[in-house]
């Protein structure tokens, strides 16, 4: 027996209760003893050797003389609880704090609530480790990361553990919890006791600039229907316009618009004043001066109606230009080139003996017209007195084109020959006193399509031929293209030697003796070929250079043109496509042969590949040189 449940100790009633005079049993003194010794074990002793097994109500009564609790699991007393014993004791750091609790936790908990004085300021999103259990984000608002100056020095926050991360209850920031600008775009930046910093811009659609800050002396301008802007696209000092560039130092008697490339286009400040269109020029009062390095030019609207241009040569930024007066319309509508005062609608003037052009009315006798000197008679003329510098002519019945001062250039002769650069020749003739390789001739469409230029080396083949070209003797070279050379041939064929007086037909297969010489005789032959049938081109043509008549035709026959690549047809008849040609020999003679599946000494030897049979049926080869 023990304890009932309800706190009640029950003994053991066997032999109980014990009768004076009579002997207690021993089993009724030990079952007592044990009793006692259960209830004694499962109460509480004061020196703290047993330990509650379940929870103790204690009946509304109060824990009294009880010490201060000193770990997470020791029970706090309520002046702990008055004095704040959960505060941090201490707290270091700038944004990264580390604190101690004491008595110290051994984990963190949903709910924890801390307080703590801070010991420096924050600078933006901050992080707090308590106790070494681990840094934990400081947010505020829910997930919101700290901005500066949340925590201040010196002043005491709260926060609290979600599970996640610490929750700052009390941010300095957050004296202002909430603020609403509409769609004005400000917002708030940060916040004091009594003070709200707006950051943002008040938008154009609220009467606003949308910009934070400006360009000094930029012009303020829509760059789209709902937004404005500035930068050095538009500046303004005051007087001046610069598009694209800060305008220079112009005369304050004058107002310029100034472009960034370097035309302005400026008149004076008030009055009826002249229109100017200048480049690579701007007017300081006294002088025009150059802008950048290079030419400068100018452009001038009168108030008396005459419209003038102006050049100046190459100059330096900085210095003053010289202008001098290339044209000139006046308020009659005269045109004049090189004068200031033109007298007639058109009025080209120059120095030099013919180098100007005058049209004028029969009145004054300066008349469109012919006119002549000592030698010839000029389709362009001024009138007998004024010479001329180019023109063109007609001497003794020839046309003459002159380059300058009657130097010629071209004629067209009585028999009606282009001479250029020549005056005799029973030929068209263009020439050009050039080096060799230089362009002699352009034959020119939308862009140069033909050049020719001027060769040294070589005389081409005496034979017939549409064009015969020499060469460039240092390159070796005729025609270069760009382009393909497109020809109507079938194969590239080279002129090769012959060892005897023998005829190859085309299409003929033929040898090449151990001299590197075409032969006949099958005997003699290391390597055999195919006479070219219809060449796109030819070479080793050196065999006719400079000989003409029965030489030139004596020479033909001592050579033939043997086909190295291409198509051609082959003198072999009732072959199939896929088949291979192969020497034979005929009586001592050579001839093709058709096979199908040659040995490798008939390959080696065999001077191509059937592709097609031609309509006379005669094999056509892709050819192989064996």
């Amino acid at each position: 027996m023990s304890y009932n449940g309800s706190g009640t100790f029950n003994i053991n009633t066997a032999g109980q209760p014990v009768v004076t005079g009579t002997t207690i049993t021993s089993t009724a003194f030990n079952l007592l003893t044990a009793d006692l010794a259960t209830g004694l074990s499962t109460a509480l002793t004061k020196d703290g050797q047993t330990t509650p097994t379940a929870n103790i109500p204690l009946g509304g009564f109060k824990i009294t003389g009880l010490g201060a609790g000193t770990a997470a699991t020791d029970a706090a007393q309520y002046g702990q609880l008055q004095a704040g014993a959960t505060t941090i004791a201490t707290v270091t750091g700038t944004d990264t704090y580390v604190g101690t609790l004491s008595p110290a936790i051994a984990a963190y908990a949903t709910g924890n609530l801390f307080s703590f004085v801070a010991p420096n300021t924050n600078t933006g999103a901050a992080t707090i480790n308590l106790n070494s259990l681990g840094a934990k984000n400081i947010t505020k608002l829910g997930s919101t990361a700290l901005a500066a100056g949340d925590i201040v020095s010196g002043r005491v926050y709260q926060i609290e553990y979600d599970g996640t991360r610490f929750q700052l209850l009390n941010p300095s920031a957050s004296s202002v919890a909430s603020f609403s600008a509409g769609s004005t775009g400000f917002t708030p930046s940060s916040a004091t006791t009594g003070a709200v910093t707006l950051a943002g811009t008040l938008a154009t659609t609220n009467g606003g600039t949308g910009l934070t800050s400006f360009t000094s002396g930029g012009v303020v301008y829509a760059s789209s229907s709902s937004a404005l802007a500035t930068g050095s696209a538009l500046v303004f000092d005051g007087t001046n316009l610069g598009l694209g560039v800060t305008p220079s130092a112009w005369s304050a008697s004058y107002k310029a618009i100034q472009l960034g490339g370097g035309t302005s286009i400026w008149s004076g400040a008030s009055g009826n004043q002249p229109s100017f269109y200048s480049n690579n020029l701007y007017f300081n009062g006294s002088n025009r001066i150059y802008l950048q390095n290079g030419y400068a030019t100018e452009y001038v609207q009168s108030t008396s109606g005459t419209h003038s241009w102006y050049t100046a040569p190459s100059g330096t930024a900085g210095n003053a230009i010289t202008f001098t007066q290339a044209m000139t319309l006046d308020a009659s509508g005269n045109l004049g080139i090189g004068t200031t005062s033109p007298a007639t609608r058109l009025n080209v003037s120059s120095t030099g003996n013919g180098n100007r052009a005058l049209f004028d009315d029969t009145t004054n006798d300066n008349t469109l017209g012919i006119y002549s000197d000592s030698t010839d008679i000029r389709l362009l003329s001024l009138n007998n007195s004024r010479g001329s510098y180019k023109r063109l002519g007609f001497q003794s019945n020839v046309m003459v084109f002159s380059a300058s001062n009657g130097s010629e250039s071209a004629r067209i002769d009585t028999s009606g020959n282009l001479l250029v650069n020549s005056t005799s020749g029973s030929n068209h003739q263009i020439k050009k006193a050039v080096s060799v390789g230089s362009a002699v001739l352009e034959v020119i469409g939308n862009n140069v399509g033909c050049t020719f230029y001027n060769g040294d080396g070589g005389t081409p083949n005496a034979a017939n031929a549409v064009l015969k070209v020499t060469s460039v003797g240092a390159t070796g070279r005729s025609i270069n293209a760009a382009g393909t050379v497109n020809a109507a041939g079938l194969d590239y064929a080279e002129y090769m030697t012959k060892s005897g007086d023998f005829t190859v037909a085309k299409g003929d297969v033929v040898g090449i003796d151990a001299q590197g010489k075409l032969t006949n005789v099958f005997a003699n032959a290391v390597s055999f070929v195919v006479k070219s049938t219809n060449p796109s081109y030819v070479g080793g043509d050196t065999w006719g250079g400079d000989i003409e008549g029965d030489e030139l035709e004596a020479a033909r026959q001592t050579v033939d043109r043997i086909a190295f690549a291409g198509q051609v047809p082959v003198n072999v008849l009732g072959a199939t496509a896929g088949q291979y040609i192969i020497p034979v020999n005929d009586n001592g003679a050579i001839k093709g042969q058709a096979v199908s599946n040659p040995t490798f000494e008939q390959y080696q030897s065999s001077v191509g590949k059937v592709i097609a049979i031609e309509a006379d049926g005669r094999a056509r080869i892709i050819v192989k040189v064996a």
